[in-house]
């Protein structure tokens, strides 16, 4: 998709699967911004100081693979500083087990960001902790669009 500045996966979760893979790939963005996810409820993105954070930065580049941030009670999960002109892609994991006796609902992955300086790779997690149902998510640009990639969804029950 190209020009839009967020992408909704309503009522993704069911109890059909304990967990949920999410893709994106290809992923560029028009301008200089971060990628945030929240999780929704029918439809709307549950707002709130309900969401807590962090991701870290490894690099070709040993003075540069320190870095990291974090945010606690925050209104989303945030999981890239900036992905301007570079090509982005990643991989996370929901596990929705916890979902059934709490909104509990922790979201992990990784993700590989090709730019000028080599190649960065980042690790992240997050998650909700508040009381409203969660039923899907939705991943949007910190300002700005999205230039072109795509984002998959793929459920997983245990057997």
């Amino acid at each position: 998709s190209s020009a839009v500045s967020e992408f909704d996966f309503v009522d993704a979760f069911s109890d059909t699967y304990d967990s949920y893979m999410f893709t994106g790939r290809g992923v560029t963005k028009a301008s200089s911004s971060a990628i945030r996810l929240q999780y929704m409820n029918s439809s709307s993105a549950i707002t709130g100081n309900n969401y807590d954070w962090s991701y870290g930065k490894g690099s070709r580049s040993r003075s540069d693979s320190d870095y990291f941030t974090r945010a606690e009670d925050s209104t989303y999960i945030q999981f890239s500083e900036e992905s301007h002109g570079n090509t982005t892609s990643f991989i996370g994991f929901f596990d929705t087990t916890f979902k059934a006796t709490s909104n509990f609902v922790p979201f992990h992955g990784l993700m590989t960001n090709w730019s000028s300086n080599g190649v960065l790779n980042f690790t992240f997690s997050g998650m909700y902790h508040g009381s409203t149902n969660i039923t899907g998510f939705k991943i949007y640009a910190g300002s700005g669009n999205f230039s072109s990639g795509s984002f998959s969804v793929y459920g997983v029950k245990k057997s």
